[in-house]
């Protein structure tokens, strides 16, 4: 009997932590929309990044470079993270400026980044 009190204490107060513990907030470094490409017959999903800075209501005439990655779903967690330390004013780095960054998503890399056949005049 004591066990059974012993672990039914130990499930309440490990489970009571683990509900408590957890503080659910989401961080989101970007969206993903789709566009349509009439010449490649496909579509193409992109992800987007936009800077702190975009929807600040003081900062409305600023323009943004921006930065367009291809193979754009291995490399835009990562290029998203590097560009904002990088322009980040809170760290007081400003090393680049606060950039838009696209990018789009392969569907068919071999296609896209290979060249397979070169024609030459004979």
């Amino acid at each position: 009997m004591r066990t059974f009190t012993f672990v039914i204490l130990c499930i309440l107060l490990f489970g009571a932590q683990t509900t408590f513990g957890q503080n659910k907030t989401d961080i989101i470094i970007g969206s993903q929309f789709i566009i349509k490409s009439s010449i490649l017959n496909e579509e193409r999903t992109c992800l987007i990044s936009i800077p702190d800075s975009y929807n600040d209501s003081t900062e409305v005439a600023k323009k943004y470079p921006i930065i367009i990655l291809l193979d754009g779903y291995t490399h835009f967690k990562t290029a998203s993270g590097i560009v904002h330390f990088m322009s980040s004013n809170r760290n007081r780095n400003n090393l680049i400026p606060e950039s838009i960054i696209i990018a789009i998503k392969n569907v068919d890399r071999e296609r896209d980044f290979t060249v397979t056949k070169i024609k030459t005049l004979n």
